[in-house]
């Protein structure tokens, strides 16, 4: 159908994938940047947890506070970070900044309690409770912090 859109997996839509330039906010004044904020399930967790985000009594700076986004880092692989690069973790490290992000979401109640009730959320498809997900996230930093690798 001419009004049917359909965006495959696949698609280069996201903040990690090769095509993608200089990020936008998520939130800016009247438009919603879809980005890739957690790398796990993937796209169609990102765009339900922005939703939820955008339902949140938040400003759009509070908003993109909870958005943090992996730096653009230089790739050599043709098909850019997404192609599998492999590096130490640093602070920088897009699965550290996933778990920055967790523990922003899991900080604010009526996040975490959502998180838990979605399907599309990792940790509710692996069984984890509300309070086993904050463990596991508690435990990560804490050993991320030890390592020297976050500070806070």
């Amino acid at each position: 159908s001419k009004t049917t859109s359909f965006v495959h997996c696949s698609a280069g839509a996201f903040n990690l994938s090769k095509s993608r330039g200089d990020k936008a906010a998520v939130f800016q004044p009247g438009r919603i940047t879809l980005q890739e904020i957690f790398s796990y399930p993937g796209f169609c967790f990102n765009g339900s947890l922005i939703a939820r985000l955008e339902c949140e009594d938040l400003s759009l700076e509070e908003k993109n506070a909870m958005c943090e986004l992996p730096v653009n880092a230089a790739s050599k692989n043709p098909l850019g970070p997404s192609g599998g690069d492999i590096v130490a973790l640093h602070e920088g490290h897009g699965l550290v900044i996933a778990l920055r992000n967790l523990r922003r979401w899991y900080a604010r109640p009526s996040l975490a309690k959502w998180l838990h009730q979605s399907r599309l959320f990792s940790l509710t498809m692996n069984g984890y409770s509300l309070a086993e997900g904050q463990g596991l996230i508690d435990r990560n930093w804490a050993g991320l912090q030890k390592l020297g690798i976050v500070k806070d």
